[in-house]
């Protein structure tokens, strides 16, 4: 049902040889025609037969943005706790200038628009930031843990940001902005321009990265969660009439993030330095779940690389090592995922079917379906107030 073009596996080949493209306006259009597709599942209960449904979760959605807001949510709150800035009061302080240590920064680093395609950009941004931070790390001399957020520029560009936890305190100032707006800014000239070299070596170019601090949870006067949320939903922005020249930035975030299928995902360090407790069976089996999806790319790649290999020559010096890798790769997922079916309850609720709508006929075949629903769903309610007083 996904009906998103760019998913299809001959595409992805072909543009990984060279042999498709794909432009700006064609991204951003199929990614609105994709989105705004409603689509439903239906879940049916495994005792009752009650019969219930859902959204299904897209990119940009408002199912997305309900699952998405508590995440974002939970690290402003916990953020807020106090736990991670305290106020200063230096000797040698300016005046009213207002001074603090934190152990929370906030980054939001840029791509050069001449030495990336927007495409390229977006796929390299976990690895340039990776490798930002490893230079990061050398520089402070102390370690951080990190979050990472995605958002795109006007132009398409990504523009990702990142909340770093530090091992250690810097002292911030508060500083106001020619636009008027106040900011906590690392006092230490020589951290931010290591900080900006670090980026300048990671994209092999002179780009901009802004720093700031994050002081009792707030950055620029405003909640953590609520500016690092702002792109998450686009269904304001769904319509015909859209001029793709001035497509929102939550459009344009979620349109290439879901080309280069990029996720935001934050990590059970970055949780845990924010003291929150995933100690579940559930959460560690979440966590089991997404160190599963590599190797499931990894079996995927071999099996399509042995069907080239052809002759004894080649078997033996390439498809032989490969087959072994490929075992051991099964071999692990199989065990993963018997731990996880163990460990999981089985689920009360079982998928019945799904449906999708996006023109006035459809939706009034989506409404009789809900109407058959609501009178199957009464009619086990009225079978089970009389079986109760029998």
């Amino acid at each position: 049902m996904s009906g998103y073009p760019y998913s299809d596996p001959k595409f992805k080949e072909l543009y990984s040889l060279g042999l498709a493209d794909a432009s700006h306006a064609e991204i951003v259009t199929s990614y609105l025609d994709w989105v705004k597709k409603n689509e439903y599942t239906f879940l049916q209960h495994r005792d009752t037969k009650e019969i219930i449904f859902m959204q299904n979760v897209k990119r940009g959605n408002d199912a997305y943005v309900r699952k998405k807001i508590p995440q974002f949510d939970e690290v402003g709150r916990l953020l807020s706790s106090g736990n991670f800035s305290s106020p200063a009061k230096p000797k040698w302080g300016r005046g009213n200038t207002k001074y603090a240590n934190t152990m929370a920064l906030f980054v939001t680093f840029s791509y050069g628009t001449g030495s990336y395609s927007r495409v390229d950009a977006w796929r390299s941004v976990t690895s340039t930031v990776n490798r930002w931070s490893a230079f990061a790390r050398k520089y402070l001399g102390i370690g951080f843990s990190r979050m990472l957020i995605s958002e795109s520029n006007k132009n398409g560009y990504p523009a990702p940001h990142a909340i770093l936890l530090l091992d250690a305190p810097l002292l911030v100032f508060q500083h106001r902005g020619k636009d008027g707006v106040y900011r906590w800014r690392i006092q230490d000239r020589k951290v931010v321009d290591d900080l900006h070299d670090a980026w300048t070596r990671a994209t092999g170019g002179s780009f901009v990265v802004d720093i700031q601090g994050i002081v009792s949870g707030a950055l620029e006067n405003v909640d953590v969660s609520d500016y690092i949320s702002k792109s998450l939903g686009v269904a304001k922005y769904i319509s015909k009439s859209l001029d793709l020249a001035s497509s929102s930035i939550a459009v344009l975030t979620h349109a290439y993030q879901k080309f280069v299928n990029k996720r935001d995902y934050i990590s059970p360090e970055f949780w845990e330095r924010l003291g929150r407790n995933n100690s579940s069976i559930l959460s560690r089996l979440d966590t089991t779940n997404n160190e599963l999806k590599p190797i499931k790319k990894i079996i995927r790649k071999i099996d399509r690389a042995l069907v080239r290999y052809h002759g004894v020559a080649m078997w033996i010096a390439y498809a032989i090592p490969q087959y072994r890798r490929l075992r051991k790769a099964r071999a692990y997922y199989e065990r993963s995922m018997a731990l996880i079916k163990a460990r999981r309850p089985p689920p009360k609720w079982e998928y019945l079917d799904s449906m999708g709508w996006t023109t006035q006929a459809q939706l009034q075949v989506f409404m009789d379906r809900l109407q058959e629903i609501s009178e199957h769903n009464a009619a086990i309610l009225l079978r089970d107030e009389l079986a109760s007083y029998s």
